[in-house]
């Protein structure tokens, strides 16, 4: 099945190879076959479909959070924006948790963790797998995140 915006992506496989071309240490994207990319967008993609997010689908009828439409708080203005479609900020982070799923193809296996590895002399603990979504992804969706979206004032 084909890549799909809206449907079963947020970003093209094009656009997601012009993002990787300008990205520092983007080896694994650039080494992995675009049938994989593909994979990884679409995984991405639904992984992020389970975030409470901002407003509102633009069709009763799509299976997918985005397109999108609403309005968030933008840090880096300084002020509320009005949005529709995938917002740039969603999109970066469906190309880094790509990206973060190519370079970790286990992360998904739930096949259990290790506490702690020993084999002669060395010895391993608390040994931790990384993170379903990174904290760089988070970052940069925070602002649509609906748990996000309270300002809280105080009164006087």
């Amino acid at each position: 099945m084909p890549l799909i915006v809206g449907e079963n992506s947020n970003v093209s496989l094009e656009d997601a190879n012009d993002y990787f071309e300008l990205r520092i240490n983007s080896s694994v994207w650039d080494l992995a076959t675009t049938a994989k990319k593909g994979k990884a967008l679409a995984t991405a993609t639904a992984i992020l479909n389970n975030i409470d997010w901002l407003g509102e689908a633009e069709s009763d009828s799509q299976l997918s959070a985005f397109p999108r439409k609403g309005s968030y708080y933008e840090p880096l203005i300084g002020h509320e924006i009005e949005f529709s479609g995938i917002p740039a900020r969603v999109q970066k982070g469906t190309y880094e948790l790509a990206f973060h799923l190519l370079g970790n193809e286990t992360l998904l296996d739930d096949t259990g963790g290790v506490e702690d590895f020993k084999v002669g002399p060395i010895s391993l603990k608390d040994i931790r797998s990384p993170a379903e979504i990174p904290s760089m992804v988070y970052e940069v969706i925070k602002p649509l995140r609906k748990r996000n979206s309270h300002n809280w004032w105080r009164a006087n």
